[in-house]
């Protein structure tokens, strides 16, 4: 079957110009999702104050768990079409498309219901304190009913990057964010609707990302759908979630770990001079940082996908281990660019989320500074578990994000907490990052020598068949 313009890319053309075509879009897919928590605490933080940051932290799991789950359908779709095409499966790759439009759409409607049921519990389970309920509860009541537009637009930008179009996925989701930074200073200062105006505009921004994405995703341009693609299977569902573990793992982790902390935080922090809310409203801060780095790794990363998912279903195991030496250099330097930013800027970057007292700033500097020390680690890790998860093996990815997020983050803080109260926060990114970092060395070492082996079985016989012609 003769290849089309964009798979004969993904088999022979520059790995680095390949990595960044569907990269950079997907980074900056990923970074403005990112960015609309982040938007939304910039503008609560200076028209409402730290109590309404506190706020939006106690309600950020909840938007992290939707991330995860529309990257559940969206990421394994897209990891096991750029294989089903690789392999010229392209039939298989077509009911792949169909049946992940229909999974997403149910989950996001389910997840919905859920939160709307659950909400004032949730608030609790989170971490709010009393100061911070009221405000907790006002944004997270609207912020809900954006969850289905959310989730589905995350899934159908990870399909249409699969499908060779990363720009289409990429003007989808800056239609969002500049809509929500249009509409967040004119109802939070101008119509003084405080946080329940940054919910709304959250929601518009979301809503009109979905309305774009949908006009393109009913019409794959490297295969054709028909209406019988689209009847459930549910074997084909649990091989798409089993590729999309890794991300979704990753963000289930850092919503759990946020609900870890903030309670940690809230219990210990009200036992210290700083109160319960300022390590809350400067925590939300700082991880929010974090998710930055996140999102530029993970989004690079998810850039070779298509390239490393493509190859190895081809056979092409040599391109494949020159695409993952590329991506861990490059997220190497991602890493360390982020470091250096948080290192220098500590301080105006705290400001840009409102002015507060001595105590806010100096609990919030060290925070910065101190638990990321090491997230250039970081960038490693989350790059080695995109590798993983292109290569149809997300359970290793899952397994490293459990390691650093649950294990050494979330129990380490709590030992720490015991230990020395509630600045033991400051000091679980170290061990996280640095732990983590020597597990994804192993993993990455033993799959490496894993596709060494594999190159060698396919090399040998076609020399011996020479040999013997």
């Amino acid at each position: 079957m003769e290849l089309t313009e964009q798979e004969q890319q993904l088999a022979s053309g520059s790995i680095r110009k390949t990595v960044w075509k569907y990269g950079i879009p997907c980074a900056l897919i990923t970074l403005v999702n990112a960015l609309y928590n982040i938007v939304d605490q910039i503008f609560i933080g200076q028209g409402v104050g730290y109590l309404g940051n506190s706020a939006t932290n106690v309600i950020f799991p909840l938007t992290t768990i939707a991330l995860a789950l529309g990257l559940l359908v969206g990421s394994g779709c897209a990891a096991n079409y750029s294989i089903f095409l690789g392999s010229g499966q392209r039939d298989k790759a077509a009911k792949c498309m169909a049946n992940s439009i229909v999974f997403i759409f149910a989950e996001s409607v389910l997840f919905m219901i859920v939160c709307l049921l659950l909400l004032p519990k949730m608030v609790l389970w989170f971490g709010a304190t009393e100061s911070s309920y009221p405000y907790a509860m006002d944004y997270g009541s609207i912020i809900i009913y954006g969850f289905c537009f959310y989730m589905v637009s995350i899934g159908f930008s990870n399909m249409l990057r699969a499908d060779g179009r990363p720009k289409v996925a990429t003007v989808s989701t800056l239609i969002g964010c500049v809509i929500n930074c249009i509409l967040d200073p004119l109802f939070i200062f101008a119509f003084d609707w405080g946080v329940k105006g940054a919910a709304l505009a959250t929601i518009i921004g979301q809503f009109a990302s979905l309305v774009f994405s949908t006009v393109f995703i009913f019409r794959p341009q490297m295969v054709s759908c028909k209406r019988s693609d689209f009847k459930p299977d549910f074997r084909l569902f649990g091989k798409i979630a089993l590729a999309g573990i890794t991300e979704f793992t990753l963000n289930v982790c850092v919503a759990v770990l946020f609900i870890v902390n903030n309670n940690l935080m809230r219990y210990y922090g009200a036992l210290s001079p700083y109160g319960a809310d300022i390590p809350l409203a400067t925590y939300g801060i700082m991880m929010k940082l974090s998710h930055i780095l996140t999102a530029i790794s993970t989004g690079m990363g998810q850039g070779a996908q298509p390239l490393i998912g493509f190859c190895y279903g081809n056979g092409d195991y040599e391109r494949v281990k020159k695409t993952i030496r590329f991506c861990l250099v490059q997220g190497l330097i991602i890493g360390i660019a982020v470091w250096l930013l948080c290192m220098i800027f500590a301080s105006p970057i705290l400001l840009l989320f409102g002015a507060e007292s001595d105590l806010y700033m100096q609990f919030g500097v060290r925070l910065i500074r101190t638990y990321l020390g090491l997230v250039f680690l970081n960038s490693l890790v989350t790059t080695a578990s995109n590798i993983f998860m292109s290569l149809g093996k997300g359970y290793l990815g899952a397994l490293l994000q459990i390691f650093r997020n649950l294990v050494l983050c979330a129990g380490g803080g709590a030992v720490l907490c015991a230990c020395i109260g509630v600045e033991g926060i400051i000091y679980e990114g170290l061990i996280a990052d640095g732990g983590a970092f020597l597990l994804a060395a192993a993993l990455m070492l033993l799959t490496r020598r894993t596709l060494r082996k594999i190159s060698s079985e396919i090399v040998l016989p076609t020399a011996d068949a020479t040999t013997k012609n």
